[in-house]
């Protein structure tokens, strides 16, 4: 989405709607032979602003000036051929096709579902089934035949069977007989829809009528419900079962307590490697997924604060030591939307706001069946069924009118063409059917895409949008950031002319040498007796110099260096930066500093790279726009531009 952020957030801005000018024909701007309507201006340059705002004539002026570089460098783009490339056809339909989404599905459905798993996830349901297999897409008879065969079963539990003997007997999922239908807890979006809602609408202790979903029907018994307590994130240091497991774990811990360093400890003694490296940090988990380490999950659950250790613990597979790093509630809504609305409509539920998009688009767009046709097509006996394929080369049925949408006619022969595609075809009238429903959901859809220019007035515009930010993106890119990223003469040549602009007298580089002694600083003075020493020491041998006055059970000596604040430094901003050396007692320690770089000097080239080359890129286009603006001369209409300053300075 790289190139659509760069066109919507950077240049315009998200979408607000405050009213435009309804004139296509006001000509705001020429630009060569091509021109900008006024209401096309405004529409771009109202969507960052809050409705009924007033606006400087200032304000104005600098946006209509920046939407003018954008106009010539996409007129550049496109005199160029840069929009007939298969790369940016396929990209641009891409972005197109999101936006249809947006506009023909309606987020109220989302909206409710997501309202509605925000709910159900502060429970967990802990439940038991009994599954009777049935085939998405049965024949009615068929369904019906199961349907009775589980309400039978629900009699004889409700009569006094085991709920769990007999899921072990007749329940078609496999799990059954180990586990007698018992699927622990689980909360919102584990299970498929129907599934769900079932289970969060029956009550403890109750068994719920047969429940339908794409793996047949199901019996749901409640065993319990639960408030749900979230996700926990810790960190472990595991010793595996073994001799002396016990004790070290435990002498771990000691350490632990005493003030050792947890990250080195897990590096050096965890016996879980994928997490040893990576100082014992575990994904986040909930209660529900820690069904093997009960006893894990319990105390990592009862850990209060952040940083907080926890007393060994034994599970399966070996000693632990638990240490929290957040807790992750599902009490904020805020903090959960965005989740749980991605994961709606990836879920199955999304299947009936779907459904209701379909009956929406056939009332809008008044489609009209032909119910009488359509029985004919859909009847295996009007076709011929050759080979494991249907043959319509012959039917006469294919110039029937199988609906209408607008008025507009839609012919079996459309949906002969829908069937032939298809590699699975199948000799029954469910086959047909559902081809059927499919070719009339395509029908739909392409009709609703076909007229949303003239069904939603920002549409045309937000398409424009995309189309142009492609071209923008593959134009700047060309002839603004790459060269500008690999002349590295140029960029040189650049920098060393601008010195002065690269200069922050704010910041200096700078080696710390912090220690408890006085004798330690006095003894560094011989040791490193300027700059040009330090900066020749490798990491090593600066190790071994800290190593020589640090011992197992203290640290004399510490270095801290880097770029640094100096306002912000509680050492820094105490001495003259301009000496190269200094020793200063602070808070009883002495620390002896190096300035290892003036903050009077430029930032060196390599330091500040991607600055310079931001710099220099806008060189580049400054000098680009000049000539585009010879090439498309540009021309601004007074009258126009007049009658948008009135109108913002009347709000």
């Amino acid at each position: 989405m790289k190139k659509l952020t760069i066109l919507i957030v950077g240049l315009l801005g998200a979408c607000s709607g405050i009213g435009i000018f309804n004139s296509e024909d006001n000509i705001l701007i020429s630009i060569g032979e091509e021109s900008v309507t006024t209401e096309e201006f405004l529409y771009a340059f109202n969507k960052n602003r809050t409705e009924d705002s007033s606006a400087s004539r200032e304000e104005i002026d600098e946006y209509l000036a920046l939407y003018t570089n954008f106009k010539l460098k996409v007129i550049e783009a496109r005199t160029r051929g840069m929009d007939t490339t298969s790369e940016f056809i396929k990209e641009y339909e891409s972005y197109k096709g999101q936006l249809d989404d947006t506009y023909i599905k309606s987020n109220d459905d989302i909206d409710s579902f997501v309202k509605e798993a925000f709910e159900r996830l502060q429970y967990e349901v802990k439940a038991a089934h009994i599954l009777f297999a049935l085939e998405e897409g049965a024949m009615p008879g068929d369904t019906l035949q199961v349907y009775n065969r589980a309400l039978t079963v629900r009699d004889s539990i409700l009569n006094g069977a085991s709920f769990n003997n007999v899921a072990r007997a007749v329940s078609e999922d496999p799990s059954a007989k180990q586990n007698g239908g018992e699927l622990g807890y689980f909360t919102v979006l584990q299970m498929v829809y129907p599934f769900e809602s079932a289970a969060y609408k029956t009550n403890p202790g109750e068994i719920s009528m047969p429940v339908q979903t794409k793996f047949g029907y199901h019996l749901i018994k409640i065993i319990d419900k639960r408030r749900n307590e979230g996700k926990v994130q810790v960190a472990h240091i595991m010793i595996r079962p073994g001799n002396g497991d016990k004790e070290k774990v435990f002498e771990l811990y000691d350490k632990l307590i005493e003030g050792a360093n947890w990250d080195e400890l897990c590096a050096q003694n965890s016996d879980d490697q994928q997490t040893a490296a990576r100082k014992g940090v575990l994904m986040p988990f909930a209660k529900a997924q820690m069904l093997s380490a009960p006893n894990f999950a319990e105390v990592a659950f009862n850990l209060d604060e952040p940083g907080q250790i926890s007393d060994p613990v034994q599970t399966n597979y070996g000693w632990h030591i638990i240490k929290l790093i957040e807790k992750l509630p599902v009490d904020n809504f805020e903090e959960n939307e965005r989740r749980l609305r991605s994961q709606v409509k990836r879920d199955s539920r999304s299947q009936i706001g779907h459904e209701k998009m379909l009956e929406r688009l056939a009332s809008e767009n008044k489609l009209i069946e032909n119910e009488q046709n359509i029985q004919l097509v859909i009847d295996p006996e009007n076709h011929s069924y050759v080979k494991n394929k249907w043959i319509f080369k012959e039917d006469s049925l294919g110039g029937e009118v199988l609906f209408t949408i607008n008025n507009k006619n839609h012919l079996a022969s459309g949906l002969y063409e829908l069937i032939e595609k298809d590699n699975n075809q199948k000799p029954d009238k469910g086959y047909l059917f559902g081809q059927f429903k499919q070719y009339r959901e395509k029908c739909l859809i392409d009709y609703e895409k076909a007229h949303l220019d003239q069904k939603y007035p920002d549409y045309k515009y937000l398409r424009q949008e995309y189309h142009d930010g492609i071209l923008l993106f593959s134009i700047m890119e060309d002839e603004v950031w790459l060269k500008a990223s690999t002349d590295s003469v140029g960029l040189k040549k650049y920098y060393e002319s601008h010195l002065e602009d690269y200069i922050d007298s704010t910041r200096v580089k700078a080696a710390i040498f912090n220690a408890k002694e006085s004798w330690i600083a006095d003894s560094l003075k011989e040791r490193i007796p300027d700059v040009e020493t330090y900066l020749g020491l490798s990491v090593i041998e600066k190790e071994q110099i800290l190593n020589q006055y640090n011992d197992s059970t203290r640290l004399s000596l510490q270095l801290d260096s880097g770029i640094f604040v100096v306002e912000e430094h509680p050492i820094l901003k105490k001495i003259s930066l301009s000496d190269k050396i200094t020793t200063i007692a602070v808070d009883d320690s002495w620390n002896y500093v190096l300035v290892v770089r003036d903050p009077e000097e430029a930032l060196p080239f390599k330091e500040i790279r991607g600055r310079v080359i931001s710099d220099y890129q806008q060189i580049l286009e400054n000098n680009w726009l000049g000539k585009l603006k010879e090439k498309f001369p540009v021309e601004v209409h007074k009258p126009e531009l007049t009658n948008i300053y009135k109108k913002f300075e009347n709000l």
